[in-house]
């Protein structure tokens, strides 16, 4: 099994970060293949940014994976995100492959990270 039923041996979770009970941020933890957790859909609302929740939110994200016996973790993300890249960085993700390329209808550099456990 593995779905997102919150029981123990679930492979994957979403987690909703809330400011004084509204919700303002969301990451998903998704299983990739047997070794492998992919760190999804990292969001902060512009109001929560610089309170720490970015951090607590990939945090968890890293621990829950880590601790479902995975061996690493991926995730895609473009290079304007600066403030998600340096969570990424600061929670031990390395930049595996950047490519260039088109999406959303912008020149943006596709790049996808990875963390070993």
């Amino acid at each position: 099994g593995g779905g997102d039923d919150g029981s123990p041996r679930s492979t994957q979770r979403c987690w909703i970060g809330d400011l004084d009970g509204e919700p303002v941020g969301s990451i998903l933890c998704t299983r990739e293949d047997d070794e492998t957790a992919r760190l999804r859909c990292l969001l902060v609302h512009p109001d929560a940014r610089g309170l720490g929740l970015g951090a607590r939110l990939v945090t968890t994200c890293v621990t829950f994976a880590r601790e479902r016996g995975y061996r690493r973790m991926v995730l895609t993300t473009v290079d304007l995100l600066h403030g998600a890249r340096r969570l990424y960085e600061a929670a031990g993700f390395e930049m595996a492959t950047e490519t260039p390329g088109p999406l959303f209808g912008s020149e943006l550099n596709v790049q996808e990270w990875t963390l070993e456990f």
